[in-house]
C-alpha cells in the first residue's frame, strides 16, 4: 500500500542515488512534505541554502509531464518556476513525479490590485504571444481545426460534468420525482449554453492557438521576492488565449474596473471585439463546468455513507451553497429570461 511515509522514503533514496548529482548538490538532502493538491503531493527538498519543489502524480499520470514540459517550453518568458526533472521510470518511486524550482511566497488572497492586474496581464501578453496553428496537449498530436472547434472540444468538459451531475440527481430522485426536480431546469441552461455558443460562432473563426495555463485563478498566482510567477501548471495545452484569461475572471475576486485595466495591459491599448466576445463566451462555460462539478460533489455527498459521516466541517451545503451561486451566477451573466432563486432550487431539488 503507497503512504505518504513510503514516498517521502523512495524520493529521499532517489536523492542519495540520483537526484543529488543531477542537481550539482553535495550531502544530505532533506525530504518533507509541503502540501497535498487535487492530484498531486508535493515535497520539499532542502539541502544547504537550496530548495526545490517535488511534483509526485498521484492521479493522473500524463498530468505531471504535461506540467514539466509546459514549464520547459515557457523557460525564457519567466513568468513560472523552473523545471529540473521529470522521473517516469518508477525505479525509485513508483509514480511519476517533477523537481521544480522553489519560490517561497504568498497567494494572492484578496482583491486584485491594479498593479497586480497590470502585471498579470503582461505575463499572459507574453504566454499568449507566440501562435501556433493548431490546437491540443502540448506533448501529445495536435489537431486542426477553428477557434470554434476548440471551443466545441472544451464543451466535452462542460456536458461531462453535467453527465455526472445527472447520475447524482437520478440516484437521489426517485423516478416520479425526476420531472419536478431540478434537473429539467439543468437541461434547460444546458441547451442556453449550446444556443451562446453557437450565437457567437462568427468571433471564433480562424485558427490563432497559444500556450495556456489551462487552471488560471489567484490560487495559482505566487507573490514572491522575485515578483509574481504562475504555478500549477498541470492543465497546460494549446489553445485560446481567451480561455485563460476568462478563468482568470471567473475564479478571482478581481473587480470591474480592474478587468479594464487588465484588457488595457494585455491588448497593449489596442481594441479587440473578437478576443472579448470570446472571454465572455468561455466565462459562461466556465461557470456552468464549476456549477455542475459543486453539484456533482453535492449530491455524491449525499449518497456516500462514509462521506456522510466523515463530514463534520458542513462541506456537503459549502458544495451547495457554491453549486447554486454559480447557477444564479450564469443565468445573470447569460441575460436568460428564466429566474431561478436559490430557495427556488432548493424547493425543486428537494435539497
Amino acid at each position: 500500500m503507497v503512504t505518504c511515509v513510503s514516498i517521502i522514503e523512495n524520493v529521499r533514496n532517489y536523492f542519495d542515488k540520483k537526484g543529488n548529482k543531477a542537481l550539482g548538490l553535495a550531502g544530505k538532502t532533506e525530504i518533507s512534505v509541503l502540501g497535498k493538491g487535487e492530484s498531486n503531493l508535493n515535497l520539499l527538498a532542502r539541502n544547504g541554502k537550496k530548495e526545490f519543489v517535488i511534483r509526485v502524480s498521484l492521479l493522473e499520470k500524463s498530468r505531471t509531464e504535461r506540467e514539466y514540459n509546459a514549464l520547459k517550453s515557457i523557460e525564457s518568458l519567466n513568468i513560472a518556476p523552473r523545471a529540473y526533472i521529470l522521473d517516469t521510470s518508477g525505479k525509485f518511486v513508483d509514480e511519476d513525479f517533477s523537481v521544480i524550482e522553489r519560490l517561497p511566497g504568498t497567494h494572492i488572497m484578496r482583491y486584485i490590485s491594479v498593479e497586480d492586474a497590470r502585471t498579470i496581464a503582461r505575463m499572459l501578453s507574453k504566454l499568449h504571444r507566440k501562435k501556433y496553428p493548431r490546437f491540443g496537449q502540448i506533448d501529445g498530436k495536435l489537431q486542426e481545426g477553428s477557434l470554434y472547434d476548440a471551443l466545441t472540444e472544451r464543451m466535452g468538459w462542460v456536458s461531462y460534468e453535467f453527465d455526472k451531475l445527472e447520475e447524482e440527481i437520478t440516484r437521489n430522485n426517485k423516478p416520479a420525482d425526476l420531472k419536478q426536480s431540478i434537473l429539467p431546469t439543468l437541461v434547460r441552461l444546458n441547451e442556453a449554453l449550446d444556443e451562446i455558443c453557437l450565437k457567437n460562432k462568427q468571433f471564433f473563426s480562424g485558427s490563432s492557438f497559444s500556450v495556456v495555463h489551462g487552471d488560471l485563478r489567484q490560487w495559482n498566482i505566487l507573490r514572491h521576492p522575485k515578483g509574481i510567477s504562475l504555478i500549477d501548471w498541470e492543465l497546460a495545452r494549446i489553445a485560446d488565449p481567451a480561455e485563460d484569461i476568462a478563468n482568470l475572471f471567473v475564479n478571482s475576486y478581481i473587480s470591474e474596473s480592474c478587468k479594464k485595466v487588465f484588457m488595457k495591459a494585455y491588448l497593449g491599448g489596442r481594441t479587440d471585439k473578437s478576443l472579448e466576445k470570446r472571454i465572455k463566451v468561455y466565462e459562461l462555460l466556465q461557470i456552468m463546468g464549476i456549477a455542475y462539478w459543486f453539484g456533482k460533489k453535492y449530491y455524491y455527498s449525499r449518497t456516500n455513507r462514509l462521506h456522510r459521516e466523515l463530514n463534520t466541517s458542513g462541506k456537503d451545503k459549502e458544495y451547495r451553497d457554491y453549486f447554486f451561486h454559480f447557477i444564479s451566477g450564469f443565468i445573470k451573466k447569460s441575460g436568460i429570461d428564466q429566474r431561478m432563486t436559490p430557495s427556488k432550487a432548493k424547493q425543486l431539488g428537494r435539497l
